[in-house]
């Protein structure tokens, strides 16, 4: 894979771990979106080409590279406060669609793959999905010792992460790449749906730093979760949301209603074991757990 602009990233990527060339894909133009998050200076050029080597159809590349575009003009204008001209992106792929792996699981539909974190929304997820699914945990922190967690910390992606600046707004490219994995995960282990902890002021609200309405340029968005909601319905694979509805008082409430544990949660953007106490994400933790309190 490569990506080209005013720099030229190459990625080696092993086909032999992907079901077919058309998630190989999906996992290219995600790493691309988080790489183009990450780059330490505004987007200023005529075009952003990217060269994948897998597959895509007509429909969903030119919905990723409007995806992706409208990510890049908007990360500009969160992280340097200024507006630019929108650059257009291409993707260009190949034009054969190929299967890696050709003993096809049996799809299990009562058994779910959850994105996981050690998170609130997290926690609750599981304990709704729980009742109707066995849930496998995936999860890129280290495991709680239960025997259906997938341990992805070792996902060969660190290789060049710590060459762009690290921020906040990093998540959001972050995203895109986990849902790749684990559509991944879930097609070679015949697993029937994956689920994911957003909330209503994730899909719906606005961008915690800039105060801008999330639309389509994040990959936390109800914009880009339909995208690729099309892109697992195309494989029979369900997208679940279970907290779609909920805001983070909510959820909270849920969460002290239903005595789920939380003492040992972390919802830290700057650790994923000891929470800071001054981001934005502890203090909106902190926040919902104090409010739900006063409003049960």
């Amino acid at each position: 894979m490569n990506i080209i602009h005013d720099k030229s990233f190459a990625i080696e990527i092993n086909k032999k771990d992907f079901f077919d060339n058309k998630i190989q894909a999906i996992y290219e133009i995600s790493i691309a979106s988080n790489i183009l998050c990450n780059l330490g200076n505004p987007l200023i050029c005529e075009q952003v080409i990217i060269e994948i080597n897998g597959f895509l159809d007509s429909t969903i590349r030119s919905l990723l590279e409007i995806y992706l575009s409208n990510t890049m003009n908007y990360r500009t204008m969160v992280r340097y406060n200024c507006l630019l001209p929108k650059v257009p992106v291409k993707i260009i792929g190949n034009n054969r669609y190929v299967i890696y792996n050709c003993k096809k699981a049996n799809k299990k539909t009562h058994e779910c793959l959850l994105l996981y974190s050690k998170g609130l929304d997290s926690r609750l997820t599981y304990h709704l999905l729980s009742r109707d699914y066995l849930v496998y945990k995936m999860s890129w922190i280290e495991n709680d010792g239960s025997d259906r967690d997938f341990n992805c910390k070792g996902v060969k992606y660190n290789n060049y992460i710590d060459t762009f600046d690290n921020d906040p707004w990093e998540n959001y490219g972050l995203y895109f790449f986990y849902l790749s994995i684990a559509l991944n995960r879930a097609l070679l282990d015949g697993i029937g749906s994956i689920a994911i902890g957003l909330n209503k002021d994730d899909l719906y609200g606005y961008d915690i730093i800039s105060n801008i309405k999330i639309n389509s340029q994040c990959s936390q968005s109800q914009d880009f979760i339909d995208l690729f909601y099309e892109i697992a319905n195309s494989y029979k694979i369900s997208l679940l949301l279970p907290l779609r509805d909920l805001t983070r008082v909510d959820i909270c409430k849920e969460l002290i209603v239903n005595e789920i544990n939380i003492d040992n949660s972390v919802s830290c953007v700057f650790s994923a074991n000891v929470e800071c106490g001054t981001c934005f994400s502890c203090f909106d933790k902190l926040s919902g757990i104090l409010v739900a309190l006063a409003e049960i």
